[in-house]
């Protein structure tokens, strides 16, 4: 009873059909699926390689294609039912300065911690990816723009108190934070525009002295 149809192997059904391994499932115009049977080693390692393409390999932290596709749906979603959506967009101050006078292993150890520290301190469903380097952003779904400046002060926060240990030595870090809000107040044309506001902002936090959270 679909309005749209659901169509196995390239055909409509108007009844109920068994499927069978390896059969193609269409749900409307795009959505395509194939249907798999499997017994737990195939799983296992279904889900394993998933994950591989979907995570970033050094901290286990979703990676930029992720994101970039899961806040186009974040996006659309929002919008639709005029849902707040917001991104953090987090740089690590300095990095480099880490990697040039403690070496690049210390430097991954950083960017290890920083990426648990942000998954132990957003709520559960929220989203942290690393888009590339020393740059992290998060997805905040169903929060008011005005409480977005403390959220990010919490994360700035817990960030320059983190002690991460390396070779004896303890590293400090701080992080600046752009933050961008689309709201029923505040509407974006598209995600992109979202991202690259916050991107704007985190400019604005860098420029003003770093270690620091700055609204769009």
């Amino acid at each position: 009873d679909s309005t749209n149809g659901t169509f196995v192997n390239g055909e409509r059904i108007a009844k109920t059909v068994e499927l069978n391994d390896g059969v193609r499932v269409q749900l409307g115009e795009a959505p395509l699926l194939r249907f798999s049977l499997q017994d737990d080693a195939e799983y296992a390692a279904s889900s394993r390689l998933y994950e591989a393409t979907v995570r970033d390999a050094l901290t286990g932290v979703f990676n930029r294609h992720y994101i970039e596709e899961r806040l186009e749906a974040e996006f659309a979603f929002a919008k639709r039912h005029e849902r707040p959506l917001s991104v953090l967009y987090i740089d690590a101050d300095h990095f480099k300065n880490v990697n040039d006078t403690h070496g690049h292993a210390a430097g991954d150890e950083v960017l290890r911690a920083l990426s648990q520290l942000l998954i132990d301190t957003v709520r559960t469903e929220d989203v942290v990816a690393r888009i590339g380097g020393e740059e992290f952003v998060v997805l905040v779904r169903d929060i008011e723009p005005v409480s977005m400046l403390s959220i990010g002060e919490r994360l700035r926060s817990a960030v320059e108190a983190l002690r991460i240990e390396h070779d004896g030595l303890v590293i400090p870090i701080t992080v600046s934070i752009g933050v961008a809000t689309m709201s029923r107040q505040t509407p974006y044309a598209s995600a992109e525009g979202l991202l690259a506001q916050a991107d704007a902002a985190l400019y604005g936090a860098k420029e003003d002295g770093r270690n620091r959270v700055q609204l769009a």
